[in-house]
């Protein structure tokens, strides 16, 4: 939204929506992500089975299931997070890079 609430809908299978795996395994109507209500999202990808989100600090959140490294936690290959988790600290790249 433009206040920055993130609202996820559509299935559920494997806590994509935020929600406990397959409880519900389809969610009809958006649902606010309650866990980033302080937190002003200003871009969101969503996958076949994943989610991330990205904060106007530039800290990303990732949920969901991650067969191949897609939540950004190593070790967590194939585990499911059905609740937002921040990620590692983005850093970026240095002005000098292109040298």
């Amino acid at each position: 939204s433009k206040a920055g609430n993130l609202f996820l809908w559509g299935s559920n299978e494997a806590g994509q929506c935020a929600l406990p795996p397959q409880k519900p395994t389809e969610v009809t109507t958006p649902r606010r992500v309650i866990e980033l209500c302080h937190t002003a999202i200003c871009f969101v990808a969503c996958g076949v089975v994943h989610a991330i989100a990205l904060d106007e600090a530039g800290r990303a959140y990732s949920w969901g299931k991650s067969r191949n490294g897609q939540l950004g936690r190593c070790g967590l290959e194939q585990a499911a997070l059905e609740r937002p988790r921040q990620t590692a600290k983005l850093e970026e790249e240095p002005d000098d890079a292109s040298e």
